[in-house]
């Protein structure tokens, strides 16, 4: 399965984590799956479904926001073998990609308090998410990000070290 497979045209990019979230979980050298447009930046560098973030080698403190569906796992998979990121996903707790990768690999979780508002590229903000999310730490460093970031929710660790 490849990037192909997501059918995903330049327009139909549309949906931006909000700056709020992305403040709060501090600074991040590289956003490996970013909206073309985007009205703020989420990391110093970006990476669009044009670059191929799975097939692109990552530097640095990495943030994930894959896009749901079929190759969600392969992104968490890579996360998992980088360490130094911060994924946010859908809290789809009956998923072989949550019960096989997070479950297994991620340092801590964060369940945000309510439905994330995700934001149009123009920086209007869109409805609620359909479903729950949350923050998933790959690495210690990133767990006491989590863990201090100030974003409403639950926090649960899973590994110390």
């Amino acid at each position: 399965m490849t990037l192909n497979d997501l059918r995903v045209h330049p327009k139909e990019d549309k949906w931006v984590v909000p700056k709020e979230i992305i403040t709060k979980l501090g600074e991040f050298d590289l956003d490996v799956f970013a909206p073309f447009n985007r009205p703020w930046d989420s990391a110093k560098k970006h990476f669009t479904i044009i670059d191929d973030g799975l097939k692109k080698p990552w530097q640095g403190r990495v943030f994930c926001n894959p896009p749901d569906g079929r190759l969600t796992s392969l992104w968490l998979e890579k996360c998992t073998n980088y360490g130094n990121c911060i994924a946010m996903v859908y809290a789809k707790t009956d998923t072989s990609y949550y019960q096989n990768i997070i479950m297994k690999n991620a340092y801590a979780i964060l369940y945000i308090k309510g439905r994330v508002k995700f934001h149009y590229t123009d920086g209007t903000q869109a409805d609620s998410a359909p479903l729950p999310s949350i923050l998933v730490a790959f690495d210690s460093k990133n767990a006491n990000a989590l863990e201090n970031c100030g974003i409403k929710g639950s926090f649960i660790r899973l590994k110390n070290s």
